[in-house]
């Protein structure tokens, strides 16, 4: 009897595994710009009609679905966040570094001495625009993002395309030494 319900139990365990990895595959589905829907697509390319689209991903967040598209523009590289209906909820866009605002370099110096910034961009959303920036101090790389009057608003340590928290708390108390 104990050899049948370990069977059982095997079994049930094989098909339990199957469904996650089923749902993990679905969820994994290549996403192209053809999935996008009409509304979105339409948006993109009035507003940026000489933009080529470069990568298109579909997400889901507090509910609402949001359509990413990742685009070049010339030099510029611009991520959009669009709703099902074409419009945009956030708008990410490469940047000169001398485009920055002189509060915003001022603080990233102040938080970070002797940084480098490697890539700036802004992100626009509706309530308001932000600046964010990848910089390399002290031989690591962090994700940063300051308010236009230079008020810290994100810091991570970038590790590998992934960002730690357990470095970024490490250098939270580094700074705290400085």
């Amino acid at each position: 009897m104990k050899s049948l319900f370990g069977i059982l139990a095997i079994l049930a365990l094989v098909i339990f595994q199957g469904g996650i990895d089923s749902a993990l595959a679905q969820k994994k589905a290549k996403f192209t710009a053809k999935d996008l829907p009409a509304a979105v697509t339409a948006a993109f390319q009035k507003a940026y009609p000489n933009a080529k689209l470069v990568g298109a991903s579909k997400e889901t967040e507090k509910g609402v679905t949001y359509y990413e598209i990742e685009s070049k523009d010339g030099s510029v590289r611009r991520d959009l966040l669009y709703t099902e209906d074409g419009t945009v909820s956030e708008t990410e866009e490469t940047i000169a570094i001398s485009a920055l605002p002189k509060a915003v370099t001022a603080s990233l110096m102040k938080e970070l001495p002797h940084a480098k910034i490697l890539k700036a961009e802004t992100s626009t959303t509706a309530s308001g625009v932000n600046y964010e920036m990848v910089a390399k101090s002290k031989g690591k790389e962090y994700e940063i993002s300051f308010d236009p009057s230079g008020k810290l608003l994100e810091k991570k340590v970038i590790t590998h395309g992934r960002t730690s928290e357990k470095e970024e708390e490490e250098e939270g108390e580094e700074n705290e030494k400085d």
